[in-house]
């Protein structure tokens, strides 16, 4: 099936610390300037000739990370590795997303500029 599909990004700065038993230095808190890339699709365009206007998707998105913002991420996720904070952003966005008219695609998180998980439909 054929399919139009719109990305935004967003940015936040929060720290975390992954729990026993993992054995790194990201045992010890750390913080990130983490990247979060949200697509979204539709097989059709709105009225307006869009999947979505990008001030609505961005509106829910920035709506999320402010409860990550300069926060310690552990005390929203227990085990707060990249995976388990993409899946939470998708689980969190999906429903919110569908009543925009739009079908969450996926989540991308960059805890590094080199480094990024992906969690998707």
């Amino acid at each position: 099936m054929k399919m139009y599909k719109l990305s935004i990004t967003e940015e936040f700065d929060a720290a975390h610390q992954l729990e026993l038993p993992y054995k790194s230095k990201c045992k010890n808190v750390h913080g990130h300037r983490w990247k979060v890339e949200v697509t979204v699709g539709s097989d059709k365009l709105n009225e307006s000739g869009m999947v979505v206007d990008f001030s609505i998707l961005k509106g829910h998105v920035r709506e999320l990370i402010e409860s990550f913002d300069h926060h310690f991420i552990n005390d929203i996720i227990k085990q707060p590795t990249s995976e388990n904070i993409a899946k939470f952003f998708y689980d969190d966005l999906k429903d919110h997303l569908a009543d925009a008219g739009v079908k969450l695609l996926g989540i991308k998180i960059w805890e590094t500029p080199t480094s990024c998980c992906s969690y998707e439909l």
